[in-house]
């Protein structure tokens, strides 16, 4: 008998569904509530007595204060005044019980006396409210029923997830399911690093605080993803109807609209408690907002595109420059908030420290590559500018007025120098990946030598980028609770031999040159094994691509050869 893995123990195990999971967390509540009642109904439960006590000694340090007042501003003379306010003093401490109870020195406590004195009506509230006081402070005390506490804020966030989806998203797709599980776990992964070695709570209340506060935090980011997401499909779907708009947008404003009392709080706890505290608060929100507020503008965008008549080119460009703003700003807050955390915890020599250091690489990394991108978007345009006029419009006939890549009809294009004609910000994104033509694949660098030098130096990019090694481990394959793990490793060989515009760059090579064909008619070979290898060669020979070769022969003008002695290289006849 084959023994099972530990890791499938989630596999294993009958785990409950919602329904099961909600009982007995309501259940495990009411135990808990029953259990602080009966503690706090014991005869020997003084914490009333605790309230009274702090307020009769913060009234006996008034008084002292009052009479120190008025003994200062006595005359000298005066010393029947001085007897009399020496005499209400030494009889405030015969009477005035000083030692409070060891839980005042609790900050948490302190905190929560401090506030509650600062209220004139705070003592009838407590006269009016005692058992309820009783009963959280015993809760609160209690490890068990603190985390009896966590646990049913997180079973309520799940009962409110679940309602949210059902009433905006519906059933929810493969991939935003495994976008919820993967962004889950790495959320709790970081939370968990930053409570228990940045923060490093030390009692029970804070940690309840905390738990309470990544809550709302992670279930307002959880939604504002699967709104991106879900926009995301939305946008190329041909049919949506305007509630499912309107559910969507709401939830994208109720999520914005929550982050103000956020931000309240975060202020209010900077100021009583520290600083580092209140900047560690409110780089969370403000990367939740900023997220929350980049998918709204973008779906604002689209609402508008789509309420326009004619076609609004220079859409792509808005879209452009407002995912770049945001992409940076949301970088850059988080680099400073991982940077922050690194250096105010001093955990310099930990394996937190280690995590941190790599998700800033990470961060940094990524800021970098947006740059150098956004560095290649304008030298892509300076070139559209410089060698692609636009068209006239005796020159946009009918018959060659629809944009080969988006297929809709041109207004204003851009004539390239093998007269063919694309809409600009169609053309902007195809030469980002590509120098030729995407019509007729002519060579769009061969016009100027700066060309080369401005997509060239993107294309030799790409080419290092995707010549790299994917390592993937697939966590749900082994354990449901596993997360999904990706390591890219890039090779420096720089080999591409599949488009085009890649083959021209050999072009002073030929002998290079001749070996991508030579590869590339092998892949052809092994798609068509009914075709001469003879016939592939001459074909990319012609065509340099792999892609218009295969056209040819679904088209029937290569012609089939199953003859041995055709299936020969070239160089082997001569």
């Amino acid at each position: 008998m084959k023994m099972p893995n530990f890791l499938d123990a989630p596999e294993i195990l009958p785990l409950p569904n919602l329904q099961t999971y909600s009982s007995i967390s309501f259940v495990l509540l009411s135990c808990a509530v029953y259990y602080a009642f009966q503690v706090s109904s014991e005869p020997n439960w003084k914490f009333k007595e605790l309230f009274n006590n702090y307020y009769d000694l913060h009234d006996q340090q008034q008084q002292e204060h009052f009479v120190h007042q008025a003994k200062s501003s006595a005359p000298i003379g005066d010393a029947d005044s001085q007897n009399v306010s020496i005499s209400k003093v030494e009889n405030s401490e015969k009477t005035m019980p000083i030692v409070v109870n060891d839980t005042m020195q609790i900050p948490f406590f302190e905190k929560l006396m401090t506030h509650f004195q600062s209220s004139p009506s705070s003592k009838e509230f407590i006269t009016n409210h005692s058992l309820l006081l009783n009963v959280v402070y015993v809760m609160v005390r209690e490890p068990l029923c603190v985390w009896i506490l966590i646990n049913m804020c997180c079973c309520l966030m799940i009962l409110l997830g679940k309602f949210i989806q059902k009433i905006v998203f519906g059933e929810l797709r493969s991939a935003e399911q495994r976008l919820i599980k993967n962004k889950f776990w790495n959320f709790l992964l970081y939370k968990f690093i930053f409570v228990f070695s940045v923060i490093n709570v030390q009692s029970m209340e804070e940690l309840l605080i905390w738990c309470v506060w990544f809550s709302i935090i992670g279930f307002m980011y959880i939604l504002a993803l699967l709104c991106k997401e879900r926009f995301s499909v939305m946008v190329y779907s041909p049919s949506v109807s305007k509630w499912n708009h309107f559910k969507l947008l709401s939830l994208l404003v109720s999520i914005l609209v929550s982050t103000t009392p956020l931000f309240f709080i975060s202020f209010i706890v900077g100021m009583h408690t520290s600083y580092s505290i209140g900047i560690f608060l409110l780089s969370e929100i403000l990367l939740l907002l900023s997220r929350t507020l980049h998918s709204l503008i973008l779906y604002l965008v689209h609402l508008l595109d789509l309420s326009r008549e004619s076609i609004w080119e220079m859409k792509t460009s808005v879209i452009y420059y407002i995912d770049l703003i945001f992409d940076l700003t949301i970088l850059i807050i988080d680099f400073c908030h991982h940077l922050h955390m690194l250096f105010w915890a001093n955990i310099i020599l930990s394996v937190s420290s280690l995590v941190i250091l790599i998700q800033l690489q990470v961060i940094f990394t990524e800021m970098i590559r947006r740059i150098r991108k956004h560095n290649n978007y304008l030298k892509v345009i300076n070139l559209m500018e410089q060698k692609f006029p636009i068209a006239a419009q005796e020159e946009l006939s009918d018959e060659n007025n629809d944009c080969a890549i988006c297929w809709d009809r041109m207004e204003q294009a851009r004539k390239l120098p093998c007269n063919h004609y694309f809409h600009t910000t169609c053309l902007r994104s195809w030469l980002e990946q590509d120098t030729s033509c995407p019509t007729c694949r002519h060579s769009l660098r061969d016009t100027d030598a700066n060309v080369s030098n401005s997509s060239g130096e993107y294309l030799n990019g790409t080419m290092r980028q995707n010549n790299t090694r994917f390592f993937h481990f697939d966590g749900p394959r082994y354990a449901r609770w596993l997360p999904t793990v990706s390591l890219e490793v890039t090779s420096p060989v720089v080999l591409d031999i599949n488009l085009n515009a890649r083959l021209n760059s050999n072009e002073n090579s030929p002998e290079l040159a001749q070996q991508q064909i030579q590869h590339m008619g092998q892949q052809v070979l092994e798609w068509f094994p009914q075709f001469s290898l003879t016939s592939i060669l001459e074909d990319l020979n012609y065509t340099h691509s792999i892609e218009h070769t295969i056209e040819n022969i679904l088209d029937g003008r290569l012609n089939q050869s199953r003859s041995i002695d055709n299936i020969e290289s070239p160089n082997e006849n001569d």
